[in-house]
């Protein structure tokens, strides 16, 4: 019997290899070491992707942008290691009166869900799949509006 549209796959435990797993379109998905910070990370990922993918119909997990990465792109460049860069480059250039401008904190606030799906992935790897992902993120979830700036 099929599932509703709605349904979020599950996070379970494998229990004779001790690996979390999450079952998607009958294909299961070894997700890395039960509780930890990787498997829900790379869980929070495909869940994320296969909503913004098709209303949640069956994906292609793997699809990524075609083509070689840019020319003088660093080939191992982590997503996280990139958002440091572009806050680096953020802090120099919307100042006001020698301090950082509210700016600041608008870019890091719209990191968070890259940070929290991707943060950990090559940035070479991040593809259409993974944006509609993050666009999903950023459509489905509140962000705390908490105080932060460019010094944190």
């Amino acid at each position: 019997m099929a599932r509703k549209s709605g349904h979020v796959p599950s996070y379970r435990l494998r229990k004779p290899s001790g690996q979390a797993r999450v079952i998607i379109d009958g294909e299961h998905i070894y997700l890395g070491l039960y509780g930890s910070p990787e498997s829900h990370e790379r869980y929070a990922r495909l869940i994320a992707e296969r909503a913004a993918s098709n209303n949640g119909r069956k994906s292609n997990r793997n699809s990524k942008a075609s083509g070689a990465p840019p020319p003088g792109a660093a080939a191992d460049l982590l997503i996280s290691q990139l958002v440091l860069k572009y806050d680096d480059f953020a802090r120099g250039y919307y100042v006001r009166d020698s301090e950082p401008g509210k700016e600041c904190t608008e870019i890091k606030l719209a990191m968070r869900p890259l940070l929290r799906l991707y943060g950990n992935e090559k940035a070479r790897d991040f593809g259409p799949l993974a944006l509609k992902a993050v666009r999903q993120k950023m459509v489905d979830g509140p962000t705390p509006r908490g105080k932060s700036n460019c010094n944190d």
